[in-house]
């Protein structure tokens, strides 16, 4: 189901069984180019709710955000034919602001919120407290496991089913042309490129707390993982969960590196990065290089994305700007530092009189969890003393 742009759906939305009694509602709105207003997506994003069909009750997992509300509510009149709705779970705050509409409409709904999300304006809401759950009848179970950290959310698990629904994690951004990965399993070779960029800007700061939660998930042997954004994952689950382990772990790809370059002169700092990125590319290093200048500007979302599990980083700029490094670059590393720096080998390419102010950003991503391994204007052998520091460490 496609209706155009204008009509109760913002672009594509589907519903769809991804598995028994339990229907994905996808909505893709293709109006949205900066999620959260914050992160650039020309690549688009879904919004996925869950409605659970059990033997007894029917319960939506999930909304969207506020302005999708008639479209999940066309959605959910779709999947579930004659049936009443009896629960809405919220899995996330920015759920919040569409349960009350959706609960005028649908009536007679009990409302339940997770641990720390508050409830919406207006209405009144259960809090599903760890262990607890809800049940569904003929055996079906829907409950919040035990022992998960301070969140915006939380994951939920179906009984009998092996399905957890992730609430932010293993979401991705794009708009796939498939809801579940079975029914493409090389796509998630494509996909996991979104999950990462995802992870770098959503669940970025919040990665310190997720390796027990992560364990515990990986206890509970999760057949099929639903998140609110992008794809259900059931063939590559325990692939999903190897990947985000090793990014909430901080473990870094030995042949990766960003490079990230800003030269108000366009000249010598822009090409020395270039010509580093080359190199490191002989040395087998694949490289994403961006650069800022006054005719592109690169999205901040990418550059984390790549950078979260890139062993190494390299940024440069020509000269300073009001005596400190150029406002994009600030604004950057304050971003790398809160979202990606796990112990990524640093270097700085800088041109004549940026010294102290290469300095001081090197200083910076040392203090949040870099290896800052000095400043450096390309001259002379340059080259080769940056390869050696880069590869070889400080010296």
């Amino acid at each position: 189901m496609t209706p155009s742009i204008g009509g109760w759906c913002p672009g594509r939305c589907e519903a769809q069984e991804i598995d028994s009694g339990v229907y994905m509602l996808r909505i893709a709105d293709y109006r949205v180019k900066f999620f959260d207003s914050v992160w650039e997506v020309p690549e688009g994003v879904t919004y996925n709710a869950y409605l659970v069909a059990g033997p007894e009750k029917l319960v939506l997992v999930g909304l969207a955000e506020r302005r999708h509300a008639a479209a999940l509510l066309e959605l959910l009149r779709r999947a579930a034919g004659p049936r009443d709705l009896d629960a809405v779970v919220l899995q996330h705050t920015s759920h919040l602001a569409a349960a009350e509409h959706l609960l005028r409409e649908a009536g007679g709904v009990r409302l339940y919120t997770l641990p720390g999300l508050g409830e919406p304006p207006g209405l009144r809401a259960a809090v599903l407290e760890p262990g607890e759950g809800i049940s569904l009848g003929g055996g079906w179970r829907l409950f919040l496991p035990t022992g998960q950290p301070p969140w915006p959310g939380g994951i939920l698990v179906l009984e009998p089913h092996g399905l957890v629904f992730t609430g932010d994690l293993f979401s991705g951004y794009s708009t796939p042309p498939i809801m579940v990965d079975r029914e493409d399993v090389e796509l998630f070779s494509y996909y996991t490129y979104f999950m990462r960029k995802y992870f770098a800007t959503v669940i970025g700061p919040y990665r310190g707390r997720l390796q027990r939660l992560l364990e515990k998930l990986a206890a509970l042997g999760p057949r099929l993982l639903a998140p609110l954004h992008g794809l259900a994952l059931e063939a590559r689950a325990a692939e999903a969960l190897q990947l985000y382990t090793g990014w909430a772990r901080g473990r870094l790809d030995p042949g990766k590196a960003v490079a990230v370059y800003l030269d108000l002169d366009s000249g010598p700092v822009a090409e020395a990065v270039e010509r580093l990125a080359e190199a490191l590319e002989e040395k087998d290093v694949d490289v994403a290089v961006y650069g800022f200048t006054e005719t592109r500007r690169p999205n901040i979302s990418e550059i984390l994305g790549d950078a979260v599990d890139a062993a190494y980083i390299v940024m440069g700029f020509g000269r300073p700007w009001d005596g400190g490094a150029p406002p994009p670059l600030s604004f950057l590393v304050n971003l790398l530092c809160s979202h990606a720096a796990s112990r990524q080998r640093l270097l700085i390419l800088h041109g004549p009189g940026a010294t102290s102010p290469a300095a001081l950003l090197a200083a910076r991503l040392q203090a949040c969890g870099m290896e800052a391994l000095g400043a450096l204007e390309p001259r002379g052998d340059w080259l080769h003393r940056a390869l050696g520091k880069l590869l070889s460490g400080p010296g």
